[in-house]
């Protein structure tokens, strides 16, 4: 007996579950499922509710419920046949010898037969009350502990709840415009430019035809040389660009995007680029 509870306890501790969790799943008394651990099989009002208790505790635990239930039928007859070999045989009795019975004599002993069959029938009613009540004790789970939450019981019903307002997104704000960049020239030399609202100047030279060019930036020599149509050359400067061409009619100019007529000749010629800032 103490083999099968063995055999129990350990898959239970294996899959780390309690007693407590194993009957809120099995809806099987707690003081049973012990019971079944520790062999105690003499606790369970009869074998029928034994053997479907011990049925569905081997199913929870995944376990061989056939091959636990024969193992105990083994064991049951084992026991009873070493019960029987202790029980020392009675004597058998000598056969009664009939009397013929008066009549006052079978009266009374109808009298009796009929109490005994009262009796049996109220036995009968008796066990038959209390196997329901065992069964009902065996299927009915034990109240919670009073530091453990009731059960959840899932009757498939959910819950409804009011949908949560949905609040409105906020508008982005609008991002500040930023101020045109301007390319202005001197009223009084054309060859002078300003930049407005720029944070540098950024020039692009391209070469239709053989040009030398130098340039200065912020003061100071940042190239010079002889290019060839086709080149180009980018350039950035914080504060001022100076740019000194051999051929004007050969050179295109872009300050911060913004194409700039040169005069149509191929004389040298030198333009003179400042940064104003921002107005």
């Amino acid at each position: 007996m103490r083999e099968i509870g063995q055999v129990l306890r350990q898959a239970r501790e294996e899959r780390e579950m309690t007693l407590e969790q194993v009957s809120s799943r099995t809806m099987i008394a707690k003081k049973y499922l012990r019971a079944l651990e520790e062999g105690d099989f003499n606790l369970f009002p009869g074998e029928v509710y034994l053997k479907g208790a011990l049925r569905k505790y081997a199913a929870e635990l995944g376990l061989d419920q056939e091959g636990l239930l024969s193992r105990y039928g083994g064991v049951s007859e084992l026991e009873k046949a070493e019960k029987n070999q202790q029980e020392p045989q009675k004597p058998q009795s000598r056969p009664a010898v009939k009397r013929k019975v008066q009549p006052a004599q079978a009266v009374r002993s109808s009298r009796r037969l009929n109490k005994r069959r009262v009796a049996v029938i109220l036995i009968i009613f008796a066990l038959l009350v209390g196997g329901i009540r065992a069964i009902s004790t065996i299927i009915a789970p034990e109240p919670p502990l009073a530091n453990e939450p009731p059960p959840l019981i899932d009757d498939g019903a959910q819950d409804i709840l009011p949908p949560e307002p949905i609040e409105p997104e906020p508008e982005p704000e609008p991002e500040p415009e930023l101020p045109q960049v301007r390319i202005e020239r001197d009223s009084l030399d054309p060859l002078k430019l300003r930049v407005i609202n720029a944070d540098a100047i950024e020039v692009l030279l391209s070469f239709t035809e053989h040009s030398w060019v130098r340039v200065h930036t912020n003061g100071a020599l940042l190239f010079e040389g002889t290019f060839t149509a086709g080149e180009s050359r980018a350039l950035t400067a914080g504060e001022s660009v100076r740019v000194r061409t051999g051929n004007a009619l050969g050179t295109k100019l872009l300050i911060n995007g913004q194409a700039i007529e040169l005069p149509q000749s191929r004389n040298p010629l030198t333009l003179e680029i400042n940064n104003a800032g921002f107005e």
